[in-house]
């Protein structure tokens, strides 16, 4: 149903009557359901190295700002945290932990997620 969308956002190379012409990129519209943008998201993510908690944290994230009609938060993001997971920039199976140094002092150790 969205495969367009999918190859897209996977970075898979568009055809040469989709790519840029003049420095545009010919974009399509799609309407889909907020679930249908959780599940999109959580696919690609875990496509590409995502664990479960992660991917779906992130999923919420760009569903919520769809929802709130935030779009440059929303599905806009999910090339760049494909790019950022494919690079190593980030952890995709990150397991951030709190650590207590005071009462009212912490350190937070995010695992490069």
């Amino acid at each position: 149903m969205f495969e367009g969308l999918r190859r897209r956002v996977a970075g898979v190379r568009l055809p040469p009557d989709r790519q840029a012409r003049k420095g545009k990129l010919q974009m399509d519209t799609v309407r889909m359901t907020l679930g249908e943008c959780r599940d999109l998201a959580v696919e690609v993510l875990t496509r590409h190295g995502c664990d479960a908690a992660n991917a779906g944290a992130i999923a919420a994230t760009i569903t919520a700002a769809e929802r709130d009609r935030c779009h440059s938060h929303g599905l806009f993001r999910l090339p760049g945290y494909v790019t950022s997971l494919k690079n190593g920039k980030v952890n995709g199976r990150a397991a951030p932990r709190v650590e207590r140094l005071a009462p009212s002092v912490v350190r937070v150790h995010g695992d490069r997620g």
